[in-house]
């Protein structure tokens, strides 16, 4: 009776989980998420508005329709 023949699939998953975990032990980032980036968005009678201000401080602004918006409240 012959046993099971080697494949390559077990050498590669056995080298894919020894890379996960030293990548988890050595190289995952270890500083805490913070968030820098917030939206905003209003619909009203003459169209819509919508803000996006980006960490560095880059801000995209779309608006459709006419008549003054308010100002976007401020990213925490």
């Amino acid at each position: 009776m012959q046993g099971p023949e080697p494949t390559r699939s077990a050498f590669v998953t056995r080298v894919l989980a020894v890379v996960t975990l030293v990548w988890t032990l050595v190289g995952a980032p270890a500083g805490t998420a913070a968030a820098d980036a917030c939206a905003w968005a209003s619909t009203g009678p003459d169209g819509m508005a919508a803000v996006a201000v980006a960490g560095g401080g880059a801000h995209a602004v779309a608006v459709t329709g006419g008549g003054a918006w308010p100002t976007p409240p401020s990213c925490p």
